[in-house]
């Protein structure tokens, strides 16, 4: 639910990156702010002779501090160094390059020792960088983003700051974002198609209980006889109306004998397609390619009344007709449709 509603979520904030980017807040005020109390009494408990991103949790640390250090992580991912008089900074290996992917250096270490600092690059009076050296050290593209730079001409120490702000201060709202993409590039980004069907769905002109539903099909989050056998709740998987395959989103709403005769209709929008065993997300990527918007609007409408037969053969043994599925479908959609718009003329008319 975490995610944005064009990558299949709700766009509600996950509570456990939310918190992690609180803490990595806190985290920043311990390392900015050095001489507040907090900072002290920390430092002087748990990272007493090192530097806070060298602090080890320690034994039997407090839960304040054990929450604190699992955070360092995120702060650290998100710092940069802002340069000043250069001595602070590792040419190889430290942030400080203007480049969203990394902040590092891409060129290889040359002509240079590997510890070297960008104090060496700069000019000894400060604020001029040595072109010609930088030139010829680094390729193109890193020797002009270091040119880029500003330096101090008045030899002010070097500075860590935040990335992904404009004044350099760590908020909670990028720390989040932050983590929410790191978490992201773990699972595996999401195709461009996939969004495509996410923002189809949220689109259409259906009840929003008819969204809710195609988005837990989608995910496949109802609780079919497949799923409940995997939380333990139920003993059998098999489907009740046809009694042969498992009962999953997919065979329920696409490609069971029991769909196949709703789907065959005249009025269906995919009458002559193929009810091979796919994946239902897979159909749906196909309906999305192929279909208009008034199609997949009725498609929709016509899948949440196949889960509502489903439902009534299960709690009360009664089959519904597949020509009946599909006028109740088409008939809430119609209905639906015809009141939003009566809705919309007659505020347009008090205007």
């Amino acid at each position: 639910m975490g995610r944005s509603k064009a990558e299949g979520g709700l766009g509600f904030r996950e509570f456990d990156n939310f918190n992690n980017a609180l803490l990595a807040k806190q985290c920043w005020r311990v390392m900015t702010m050095p001489q507040s109390i907090v900072a002290v009494v920390l430092k002087e408990k748990y990272f007493r002779k090192v530097d806070l991103f060298k602090a080890p949790l320690g034994q039997r640390p407090s839960l304040i501090w054990r929450s604190l250090w699992g955070s360092l992580d995120l702060l650290r991912e998100g710092l940069v160094w802002r340069v000043g008089n250069g001595h602070d900074i590792r040419i190889w290996g430290d942030k400080w390059i203007p480049r969203l992917s990394s902040f590092s250096i891409q060129s290889p270490v040359k002509g240079m020792d590997a510890a070297a600092r960008v104090k060496d690059l700069i000019e000894e009076g400060g604020g001029i960088w040595k072109e010609d050296l930088v030139k010829s050290i680094f390729n193109e593209e890193d020797a002009c983003l270091i040119c880029s730079l500003p330096t101090s001409r008045t030899s002010l120490p070097d500075k860590q700051i935040w990335a992904f702000t404009n004044n350099g201060i760590l908020s909670v709202k990028s720390a989040y974002h932050l983590d929410m993409c790191r978490k992201r590039n773990i699972k595996g980004e999401m195709s461009r198609r996939e969004k495509e069907g996410w923002k189809v769905l949220w689109r259409m002109r259906v009840p929003g209980v008819v969204k809710m539903f195609m988005w837990k099909a989608l995910l496949d989050c109802l609780p079919t006889r497949v799923n409940l056998v995997k939380r333990k709740i139920a003993a059998k998987s098999n489907y009740p109306l046809c009694g042969k395959e498992e009962e999953s989103v997919s065979h329920v709403l696409w490609s069971c004998v029991s769909a196949n005769d709703v789907w065959a209709g005249r009025d269906s929008p995919v009458q002559k397609w193929s009810s091979s065993g796919e994946d239902l997300f897979e159909v749906w990527d196909r309906m999305v390619r192929r279909l208009s918007m008034k199609e997949m609007e009725v498609v929709v409408s016509v899948m949440k009344q196949l889960w509502l037969r489903r439902n009534k053969f299960v709690f009360e043994n009664q089959f519904v007709n597949p020509r009946i599925v599909s006028k109740q479908g088409l008939a809430s959609l119609e209905y639906f449709q015809k009141a939003n718009e009566e809705q919309a003329e007659r505020l347009q008319g008090e205007m």
